[in-house]
């Protein structure tokens, strides 16, 4: 089991991660790439690798599992020095296509630009941006999900009435 939270502290730290394996009682915990609280998780189990977006950097992180060290830390695409609009939100994973698909609630930072799926490979690597999307992650109570169908490369998130709304996109 993986777990991600922000240190308490009145600065901006970067996050922990804890790695706690349930048939063993061991807990381990490291001090993750980024700044501030984790806003979305996935975990490819097959590969080891888990994928964590930061709040305050507008940072996405992939890091290797078995070795609990970081593979690759950037920006999302639009995030610039002391903004939180390219933050990402809910991640998921495609095991069928080895893809993370991180969603933005302001695509490329941009306010007036609409919501987006960024998309990496599993090396943390910039696949895609799937554009025409409205979410208001952050908003709301009730966070943004991505439900993906990786067989039909096909994928749904709520909004833009996160209460009784879906969007299609594909990927």
């Amino acid at each position: 089991m993986i777990l991600g939270h922000d240190f308490p502290s009145p600065f901006t730290v970067p996050p922990r991660i804890g790695f706690f394996d349930l048939a063993t009682g061991d807990f381990r915990q490291i001090v993750g790439e980024g700044f501030w609280g984790i806003n979305g998780v996935a975990v490819d189990t097959a590969d080891g690798v888990l994928c964590t977006d930061t709040h305050a950097d507008s940072g996405v992180q992939f890091y290797d599992v078995k070795m609990r060290t970081v593979l690759v830390a950037k920006l999302l695409p639009g995030a610039q020095p002391n903004t939180l609009t390219a933050a990402g939100g809910d991640i998921a994973f495609d095991p069928i296509n080895k893809l993370f698909l991180v969603a933005q609630r302001f695509a490329d930072g941009l306010l007036n630009n609409g919501s987006c799926i960024q998309v990496y490979d599993i090396g943390g690597q910039y696949v895609e941006t799937v554009y025409g999307l409205e979410f208001q992650d952050g908003f709301n109570v009730f966070p943004t999900h991505i439900a993906l169908n990786p067989s039909r490369r096909l994928g749904f998130i709520n909004g833009p009435n996160l209460n009784d709304s879906l969007q299609a996109f594909t990927y």
